[in-house]
Parts: structure tokens; C-alpha cells; sequence
């Protein structure tokens, strides 16, 4: 009982350390701000953000663009009875870096307990940086009990409880890890030229 209580308490504390922050983010009086994080308590099991990324120096065919990977993601969490309660977009960031807006929104939502489940079109947009992608899937998404779903990659965290079970996920994440590094190694030499 004093465990499940301690529970409680410690989240009415961080729900307020949300409210407070996102009041002074937004100049939404916390008050209102505190009614909206009472009902996100009381939202769906699943609560997805789809996380859409595009690199401007990719070239890219019209599935990987943002409006096709948005349709991507509804398409399947329709499919699928999961709710997209908010899209994180980062239009023009490379995958070889995190510091990007859409990414840290995202992650700042996970820390407030807005979403418990990230979505992607394919690993590649998640990151191209092998050691950094690792990590969330293999640290920071189980840590929070985050849920990961990879569509093209077949790849649902749920179904899978360990990520090694599917040898193929860190394998094509150290393929895109390859092909970011390629890639600026073509430019460089462009650019010298």
C-alpha cells in the first residue's frame, strides 16, 4: 500500500513539474494546463507520436517523402487501433545528429508521459548514427516503457521483448550508419573539387 501510494505521489509530482513547465512554454495559465494533463491520465493504452524525418541532402523517391510517411503512419495505426496524439516532424535534419526540434519534443513528451509509443516509416528516420539509434532502442524506449514500431522494418517492440531476437534491426541500423558516412564522404569530395 505505502509503494502503490509513493507511486501515485510521484506521479501527481511530475505531472505538476509538466504542467508548470508547459504553462511557461506555451503562456497557457497552468491551471488549464493541469486539466489537460489530468486528461492525458485518462487517454487510449497506446498513445503514438510519429516521428517524420527528411533529410534535405537525401536523395529521395516519393515514398520517403514527409506527406507519404505521415500517410504511412495513419494508414497503420488505423489499421492497427493505436492513436497518433501528435506528429514530430523534422524536415531537412540529418539522421546523423539527434539535436533535432521534432526528436526533442518527442522526447520531451516521453519524459512527461504524452506518449508511450514512437512510430516510424523505417529505422533510417529514426537516425543514421548506429551507437545513438542502439540506444533508444535498446536503453532509453525500454527504460521509459516506450513502445517502437518500425513499419517497413516489420519491427514492433511489443511483439518483440528483445531486440536481438530480430538480428536484421541492428543490422540495417549499421547499413544506414554506413550509407550517412558515405554520403558525406561523396560531398566532401564534391566540394573540394
Amino acid at each position: 500500500l505505502e509503494l502503490a501510494s509513493l507511486r501515485l505521489e510521484k506521479k501527481r509530482f511530475a505531472r505538476a513539474i509538466c504542467s508548470s513547465l508547459l504553462s511557461v512554454a506555451t503562456n497557457i495559465p497552468w491551471q488549464e494546463v493541469d486539466i489537460i494533463m489530468k486528461g492525458v491520465e485518462t487517454m487510449s493504452k497506446y498513445n503514438v507520436g510519429a516521428y517524420i524525418r527528411l533529410s534535405r541532402d537525401e536523395s529521395y523517391s516519393d515514398s520517403d517523402s514527409i506527406d507519404n510517411q505521415i500517410k504511412l503512419a495513419d494508414y497503420y495505426c488505423e489499421n492497427n487501433d493505436l492513436k497518433i496524439v501528435e506528429k514530430y516532424i523534422d524536415n531537412g535534419y540529418s539522421g546523423t545528429t539527434f539535436d533535432r526540434p521534432g526528436f526533442q519534443n518527442l522526447l520531451r513528451d516521453i519524459e512527461c508521459g504524452l506518449i508511450n509509443t514512437v512510430i516510424v516509416k523505417d529505422l533510417s528516420r529514426l537516425g543514421r548514427n548506429y551507437i545513438q539509434v542502439g540506444y533508444y532502442l535498446h536503453y532509453y524506449f525500454p527504460d521509459k516503457n516506450v513502445r517502437f514500431i518500425s513499419i517497413n522494418d516489420d519491427f514492433d517492440s511489443l511483439k518483440h521483448d528483445n531486440i536481438m531476437e530480430r538480428l536484421d534491426v541492428p543490422l540495417k541500423n549499421m547499413m544506414y550508419d554506413h550509407m550517412a558516412y558515405e554520403t558525406s564522404v561523396k560531398v566532401k569530395k564534391t566540394l573540394i573539387a
